[in-house]
């Protein structure tokens, strides 16, 4: 935003002027009128009219979804996407061409969907369907993300509905990310060195050749309010060496062939209030959650009905800092394994700390 003057500020300047300088005045005139002029920049608001996936170059009467994104890019200002309510006041599916959306390097933009039951983003199992530049912030709202298989920016192995790159900020509000696929990590969402924020939204459904095909996060910040991250196919959410707030939630039905069905956490801080882990399953230990160092708090929580297959931890295992408050923690099982149903830690240096929490059958 450029500085400017308030015209306050200009009459302040035309009476000290006067009072010390009379024969400025006319200065002072000409300055208020020239100054009035300057404003603050104000963002651009852009309607998406179809739902072809065109690119003439243009965000006219006749805007795609990707017209309208590249004329954001273009602008200097914090911009926003809105969609016609003729064409958008029913269920409609914008189908992508080949190739993902691009939110620019820089860029500050808000799309705000109809609804995740009236709009529909598809990558039709050719590309990603979204990718967030560095440095960028991005506010996605109403709307569902699927069908994105990962081929886009940065190689084509990671983050098949979306991916973010570097000092990015994520918001989602009122999202459904589900049945997108990767070759590498992030089934559905990939994060690198960013920060991520998911609100009223579901992700769901991912498929991924290695890590989280629901969420696979570096380096990066995530919260997660009041919303459901399910039947993931190689876990709902991966975290290194970053942090992951999540609050009035649920994680369940997700699987894994590795760690952690529903959380698998190297060196990261994990803090969980007041949600559910329940039904997940990770063959390689920790059938809910699974920490590598770092740490993990939970609180006022329920984690039941989760298994392991092959090593410890149906609901919990730990090799760092786990402190469990006001939480129940049963029904788990470790099946053929080193035992600990419900909570499994052996690793030198260790901690745990439960308290007021209920573990074993109910």
């Amino acid at each position: 935003m450029k500085p400017y003057l308030r015209p306050w500020d200009i009459i302040q300047i035309m009476k000290m002027t006067f009072a010390h300088h009379s024969h400025l005045v006319r200065v002072g005139v000409l300055l208020l009128f020239t100054a009035t002029f300057v404003l603050p920049a104000t963002g651009a608001t852009f309607t998406v009219t179809k739902i072809a996936d065109t690119n003439d170059g243009n965000c006219d009467a006749d805007c795609s979804l990707r017209e309208a994104i590249a004329a954001a890019n273009s602008a200097p200002t914090d911009d926003v996407i809105n969609f016609e309510p003729a064409v958008f006041g029913v269920p409609q599916t914008i189908t992508l061409g080949g190739s993902e959306l691009i939110i620019g390097s820089g860029t500050n933009l808000t799309i705000n969907g109809p609804g995740p039951n009236l709009l529909t983003i598809s990558g039709n199992d050719q590309s990603r369907v979204v990718f967030v530049g560095e440095s960028s912030v991005a506010s996605i709202n109403g709307l569902k993300i699927t069908r994105g298989n990962g081929f886009g920016s940065l190689g084509n192995s990671h983050g098949g509905g979306l991916r973010t790159h570097n000092f990015t900020s994520v918001f989602l509000n009122n999202t459904i990310i589900t049945n997108n696929r990767a070759s590498g990590n992030g089934g559905n969402l990939d994060l690198s060195n960013s920060t991520l924020s998911v609100t009223n939204s579901v992700i769901s459904d991912g498929t991924s050749g290695t890590g989280a095909s629901g969420l696979f996060a570096y380096s990066s910040n995530i919260t997660i309010v009041n919303s459901t991250l399910s039947r993931n196919t190689s876990g709902a959410i991966f975290i290194s060496n970053g942090t992951l707030n999540i609050q009035s939630s649920n994680i369940s039905n997700n699987t894994t062939a590795g760690d952690g069905g529903a959380i698998l956490n190297f060196g990261g801080t994990v803090i969980i209030n007041s949600s559910t882990l329940n039904e997940n399953v990770g063959r390689q230990g920790g059938g809910a959650i699974s920490g590598v160092n770092g740490s993990i708090t939970i609180d006022d929580s329920s984690i039941i009905g989760n298994r392991a297959e092959f090593f410890g931890g149906g609901g919990i295992k730990s090799y760092g800092r786990l402190t469990i408050s006001n939480s129940t923690i049963a029904n788990n099982t470790a099946i053929n394994s080193e035992g600990g149903g419900g909570i499994y830690g052996r690793q030198s240096g260790s901690t745990l700390d439960i308290r007021d929490s209920i573990l074993g059958t109910l």
